[in-house]
């Protein structure tokens, strides 16, 4: 072959001196011990890059790929392009809804399967409302599931702007033991459920003959509720479809919300007003059995018929009140008022005033309504009649005797026959 003339080889030729054997080179990478002539090529060089496309290396077969292993960088959000990140952020908002009708979410060891199908789920939700590809990935996972975690940080965060509604903080002069022993009883006070009045999670209203106490509707409680889930626009209710997936405040829902303040008056009470490392922490193990026993009262309450329709009529009007806050920070229309059916016979019958009547008038359908008149009015009319009758025309010894041989009744019925003249 003339040098002059262009290669229409594919490979560069090894190039061998037959005096020196360890000369035999590949593109000046020497031959490893054992290697053939028939795959020359090593593993890598320093010159090399391994793909980063998920989609080119789920295609590879074990033929078709290297023959030694590469380590693929972890993905991260910046990998994703815009609609992929919206869909990883719907995502993480989807699975926030499900704790607001499940209650704390936990991805312990026992829950970790059903977590894994439930997010997988959700990914392939995403990619058909977005009309993308999302990889069920290990860090995409983890991405969503963390976002579990930061809501309820998030929750944390707003109830501290409403501690101050307890009463934690002891009297200035008070420092050391004083200040450490004060709040302790402060917290007791809080927590008695036997002293409803003072618990922590009851309201009080007042009215112009008593003072009630409003289950589970303390200020502090509903102030953080709105202010996380209808104040702020990291709320899943921002997204329509999820918004319409409620109609009331779920107990699951306001538990998480009522957790959050008993985790910050506890923090407070420990002498420790804000977050870090070594504070206490806002944790399954120690919370979420605390959100379980409220949820739980809220629903016994539901079932108790002196607390049923007031706390029924409070959930409503406080999702509606949130409704109309978040439809201002979107700048939507407000809401539709929904239209209010009566459930209650108190609400489907108004009572009529009664007039006093005799027992024996009110024992009858057919006695129609009379009038008392005045006694007046009567002595004139006895005086007439006794004036113009003869008393001895009358002979009323026959009339007693006639009287004596009838049967008597067995009842009064007789006695309403007839009209009454009082």
């Amino acid at each position: 072959m003339n040098d002059s003339e262009p290669s229409t080889e594919t490979f560069t030729p090894i190039q061998y001196e037959p005096d020196n054997p360890a000369s035999i080179t590949r593109r000046g990478t020497p031959v490893q011990a054992g290697s053939s002539r028939y795959s020359p090529y090593a593993c890598s060089t320093t010159s090399s890059k391994p793909s980063t496309s998920l989609a080119s290396a789920s295609m590879m077969g074990d033929a078709e790929g290297p023959q030694c292993p590469l380590k693929v960088p972890q993905p991260s959000m910046k990998d994703y392009d815009a609609t992929q990140t919206l869909a990883v952020h719907w995502a993480q908002k989807r699975l926030i809804m499900d704790s607001v009708f499940e209650g704390w979410i936990r991805n312990t060891k026992d829950e970790k399967a059903n977590m894994d199908t439930r997010v997988t789920e959700i990914i392939s939700q995403a990619n058909i409302k977005f009309n993308c590809m999302l990889l069920p990935s290990k860090y995409l996972k983890d991405c969503i599931i963390d976002a579990l975690i930061k809501n309820r940080r998030a929750l944390v965060k707003k109830a501290e702007k409403f501690v101050h509604l307890y009463n934690l903080e002891p009297p200035p002069q008070m420092s050391g033991e004083d200040r450490k022993s004060y709040m302790n009883q402060r917290r007791a006070e809080l927590y008695d459920p036997t002293q409803p009045f003072g618990y922590y999670l009851h309201g009080k209203q007042e009215t112009p003959t008593s003072t009630d106490v409003l289950v589970f509707a303390h200020p502090a409680v509903q102030g953080v509720h709105m202010a996380h889930w209808y104040e702020s626009k990291k709320s899943p209710l921002c997204d329509r479809e999820m918004r319409s997936l409620m109609s009331t405040t779920t107990i699951h829902m306001l538990s998480g919300s009522a957790t959050a303040i008993r985790y910050v008056i506890d923090r407070h009470a420990d002498d420790q007003p804000s977050a870090s490392k070594n504070t206490l922490q806002y944790s399954t193990e120690l919370y979420s059995g605390e959100q379980d026993l409220i949820t739980n009262a809220m629903a016994y309450t539901l079932q108790t018929d002196i607390h049923r329709e007031p706390f029924e009529r409070r959930l409503l009007g406080l999702h509606h009140n949130g409704l109309q806050a978040l439809h201002k920070m979107l700048k939507i229309p407000p809401p539709q008022i929904p239209i209010y059916v009566p459930v209650t016979t108190g609400e489907l019958s108004i009572p009529r005033p009664i007039s006093i009547l005799s027992p024996l008038v009110q024992m009858s359908d057919r006695v129609p309504s009379m009038t008392v008149q005045p006694q007046m009015t009567v002595q004139p009319q006895m005086t007439e009649l006794t004036q113009t009758l003869d008393l001895d025309d009358f002979n009323f010894s026959s009339w007693l005797s006639d009287l004596s041989e009838e049967q008597p009744t067995a009842s009064g019925s007789r006695l309403i026959e007839g009209s009454f003249n009082i």
